[in-house]
């Protein structure tokens, strides 16, 4: 053994010596041979790269002459560099110098060949400039600074548009970044030279990097050979100079006349081939070493398997399964083998393991189905069709009282606490089994506790556990939450947010089942459409949160008076509906209104301010007026439009009548608006005299429309529609303006001026504009503010902790006065009118007709115009229509008087006729 041994060890011995004769041919042929290729391939390299870089440089050269091209665009363009202005000029021509890489200096010379602005900085200042050296050109040039004698600076002159001047733009190459970083970037040779010359042959610029400080006065006879030999000028030409040891590169550079030289010594390429002999020798004879030594530890491997094996096949058969024979290589004979046997083992061991892992892994998912089943919320139990639980989880058995163990092979009927759904359970059951068909329901459970719980099941067949019986599998899912939220969102859906009450769909929905109802009982109902007079005040008083408050109370008084069936519904803003039942004789509905205005007309309360808010009733009924939901609310939003329309604070059943007089009333409010564009609205002017000289003291503007069709409306109709609708204040502002105007230039005119009186309602009063809007147009006009009467009615000024008493002092404070219109003692004492903003009251028409009837007190009557007196408030007596009222007040010290005894309301131009 020993022997064999010994043996193999001269055999492996002999092909090491083999290999190393082998080895040490074949690296001295390769070190000759590519020793000579390097050579050639060297000279060739340093050519192209000379090549190369001289068509770089030509390149980056004409990225410089391309941008320089694009400025002449842009600085035609830059406004900043045609201004006049100096400070202009040098901005527009910095920020052409900022928007180009390539520009470092710059200067705008004017048409007497002087520099109008510059721009320099660092080493080159104005003071280098030679102005003698302008040169003028037509179009845009470049060449060698001549107006700067600086070395590598060129000079780029672009004649600009519309004027005489010239910007002259200066390019230093030395410090330009794409020239310099292009010789950085020249990694093949660390010494060179590199110029551009012009058609003289004159450097314009120059990059040395040779040890000789001008190597062009020595090479300027291979220079001039090689300008002149160049057939292809803007193609780069190489020149070998064996004399000077010099390789030359020439391009004429494109879209100039100038030329490129790349200047290189030639013993750089002959030192570089020295280098790279002398870095390649030690590189093969390193890898003549190194295959040596790879082919030594192959030829060693290849003997390892074997062993390998060998011992492999001990260990497997002394039990070691986990035994691998490692490095396999499958490409071998020996190494397929290897590979075979560690297969073998391992499924071998893999069997044993497989074994082991799926009895550990069936105890696991059987415990981890366990824990799923019963730790889950759903409930979960598996049933034979005989009622008799296989499986049963603890949120199943929770929902009776119990445990999964008290259930599991019970029958459902014996167990206590489910025998009331025990034939419920079992009937399905049967049911599902001879269908085949899963089944889907909901169902309910009402606990210990009274809460009722909600579940969606799912209820399907299944093969048992045996394999020989069908069983039932339940799958139920606590829904209580869900239709909680239904049922949320739904009440949500169809009930007002503010009040609680149902919304306008529920409304149409209830209505909609009423009549349904009313169609199968033969029974009647109304529908009432109620809405607040007064909402809008309280909220721009008050606030919105006394609005809302509003709401909510009035929906709260609303269903404290209706009966059990009827129904209140908030259909948007201030207004409600309501469905209440009624029979033949309608006394109930009439009953149930006149409880409704009773009920909210009671004052309110609100952060310790009371107010009083009527309502508006319209009322339409089924099956009497209309049998469709559409004409029912119609009917009824009519009746309580008749109802405003009638004073407010009442209702109106729907009659056919009632419809045509809406409409008429709707048709009146939109030709209203048609109105104020056609100019139909006008102002007339009725004089009002003094009594004792019979002369003009004044006159009140009236507002009158003139319909196109209709004639003329009363200012009875449609100033309350205006009021509703907010046209009230274009109208009287417009009247206002046309009024001023006409009295302004009649005081012009006249050595006596005369008084304006306007009246103003509550509405215009509470905007403050108004009272702005007045005293601007009385300044415009040139109307004196004592000459301007602010009538209101004598209802406004009597009414508690109305704003419209300071509203009035306010007015007076401006000059203007105030008048009392309509005025009768019954409503305001002698005592108000002392504590009253009043400098004019204006008698009413009925208690002139009272003193006539001998109805009145005579002296009463006299004390109040005496009383006025001593107040210093002047008395007019309007609506003196016959000579008799006229004569009756001779005896009465009254100031002045108005009537049609004395003038009808005047027109504009009539009334400048007459005065």
């Amino acid at each position: 053994m020993r022997r064999f041994k010994l043996s193999q060890k001269q055999s492996f011995f002999k092909i090491l010596l083999l290999n190393f004769s082998i080895v040490s041919f074949l690296a001295i042929a390769l070190i000759w041979a590519s020793s000579a290729i390097l050579t050639n391939f060297t000279k060739d390299y340093y050519d192209e790269m000379i090549i190369s870089t001289t068509e770089r440089f030509n390149h980056h050269f004409n990225v410089l002459t391309d941008e320089l091209e694009g400025l002449v665009s842009h600085a035609e363009t830059q406004e900043r560099l045609l201004s006049r202005d100096r400070l202009e000029k040098r901005a527009g021509l910095l920020d052409l110098i900022r928007y180009s890489n390539m520009v470092d200096y710059g200067l705008i010379i004017n048409e007497d060949q002087l520099i109008e602005v510059s721009v320099f900085h660092g080493t080159v200042g104005a003071n280098d400039i030679d102005e003698t050296e302008v040169v003028r050109v037509d179009e845009p040039s470049l060449e060698r600074a001549r107006m700067i004698a600086k070395p590598n600076l060129l000079e780029y002159i672009i004649p600009l548009p519309q004027t005489n001047e010239q910007l002259h733009l200066f390019i230093d190459l030395s410090i330009n970044q794409t020239m310099q970083s292009f010789f950085q970037s020249i990694s093949f040779a660390n010494d060179y030279y590199l110029a551009i010359l012009d058609k003289a042959e004159q450097p314009v610029y120059t990059y040395n990097a040779l040890s000789n400080p001008n190597p062009l006065d020595h090479l300027k006879p291979l220079v001039h050979e090689t300008l002149n030999q160049t057939t292809h000028p803007f193609e780069p030409r190489l020149m070998h100079d064996e004399r000077s040891g010099y390789a030359v590169s020439h391009q004429t550079l494109a879209r100039t006349d100038w030329h490129l030289l790349l200047i290189v010594p030639e013993h750089l390429s002959q030192q570089f081939i020295s280098d790279l002999n002398q870095l390649l020798l030690p590189v093969l004879i390193g890898l003549s070493v190194l295959l040596f030594l790879v082919i030594s530890i192959v030829t060693y491997r290849n003997q390892r398997p074997y062993q390998q094996l060998l011992t492999a096949i001990q260990a497997v058969s002394s039990g070691d399964y986990q035994h691998r024979i490692d490095a396999v290589n499958p490409n071998q004979q020996i190494g397929s083998i290897n590979q075979q046997f560690n297969e073998m083992v391992h499924q071998l061991e893999q069997y044993r393991y497989d074994v082991f892992k799926k009895e550990d892994s069936l105890q696991r998912q059987k415990a981890f189905l366990d824990r799923i089943i019963n730790t889950s919320p759903t409930l979960i139990y598996t049933m034979t069709v005989d009622g008799r639980y296989t499986m049963v989880n603890n949120s199943y058995a929770n929902v009776y009282g119990l445990t999964p163990e008290e259930m599991v092979g019970k029958n459902i009927k014996g167990i206590k606490a489910l025998v009331h759904r025990a034939e419920k359970d079992i009937t399905i059951n049967h049911h599902i089994l001879d269908t085949h068909a899963s089944m889907e329901y909901e169902d309910h459970h009402v606990g210990t506790n009274g809460v009722e719980h909600w579940y969606q099941v799912i209820k399907q067949p299944f093969l048992g556990l045996s394999g020989n019986e069908t069983e039932i599998l339940l799958i139920a899912t606590d829904i209580t939450t869900i239709r909680e939220q239904q049922a949320l969102i739904e009440h949500q859906v169809y009930h007002d947010e503010l009040t609680a009450i149902g919304n306008r769909k529920l409304f149409k929905k209830q209505i909609k089942a009423a009549i349904d109802m009313s169609d199968q009982g033969n029974n009647s109902f109304a529908v009432m459409f109620l809405d607040l007079d007064r909402f809008k005040y309280v909220n721009d008083t008050f606030g919105h949160d006394a609005g809302d408050q509003l709401l909510i109370e009035v929906a709260h008084r609303i269903e404290a008076t209706l009966g059990e069936k009827d129904q209140v519904f908030r259909f948007g803003g201030d207004e409600f509906t309501i469905i209440a039942n009624y029979d033949e004789s309608r006394l109930e509905i009439n009953e149930l209104a006149n409880q409704l205005i009773r009920a909210l007309t009671q004052p309110y309360l609100f952060d310790g301010h009371a107010f009083v808010v009527t309502a508006s009733i319209g009322i339409s009924l089924y099956p009497k007026h209309t049998q469709t939901i559409n004409e029912l609310t119609k009917f009824a939003d009519l009746s309580m439009y008749q109802a405003k329309q009638q004073g407010k604070n009442t209702y109106r059943i729907y009659t056919k009548e009632l419809q045509t007089e809406v409409s008429q009333a709707i048709r009146l409010e939109t030709d209203l608006y048609q109105a104020v564009a056609r100019d139909e609205i006008l102002v007339k002017y009725q004089p009002i005299f003094s009594k004792d000289t019979q002369a003009l003291v004044a006159v009140e503007a009236l507002i009158r429309w003139e319909h196109s069709k209709l004639g003329l409306i009363s200012p009875q109709t449609f100033l309350p529609i205006s009021e509703q609708n907010g046209l009230i204040h274009s109208i009287g502002l417009s009247a206002i303006k046309d009024a001023i105007n006409t009295v302004a230039e009649y005081n012009q005119q006249h050595t006596v001026p005369i008084d304006l009186h306007i009246n103003l309602s509550e509405t215009q009063l509470l905007n403050m504009l108004t009272h702005d809007r007045i005293e601007q147009l009385t300044n415009d006009y040139g109307l004196a503010a004592e000459h301007l009467v602010i009538e209101v009615e004598e209802t406004l000024v009597t009414k508690l902790k109305s704003p419209v008493q300071k509203i009035l002092m306010m007015y007076q404070t401006s000059g203007f006065r105030i008048a009392i219109d309509h005025f009768d003692e019954n409503y305001i004492t002698s005592q108000k009118l002392k504590r009253l903003p009043v400098n004019v009251i204006k008698i009413s028409q009925t208690v002139l007709n009272d003193l006539l009837d001998s109805t009145a007190d005579l002296a009463a009557f006299q004390r109040m115009i005496e009383h006025a007196h001593t107040l210093n408030i002047r008395v007019i007596q309007e609506g003196i229509e016959t000579e008799e009222q006229a004569r009756y007040l001779l005896a009465y010290p009254i100031d002045a008087w108005q009537g049609f005894l004395f003038s009808q309301p005047l027109t504009k131009d009539y009334f400048k006729q007459l005065y």
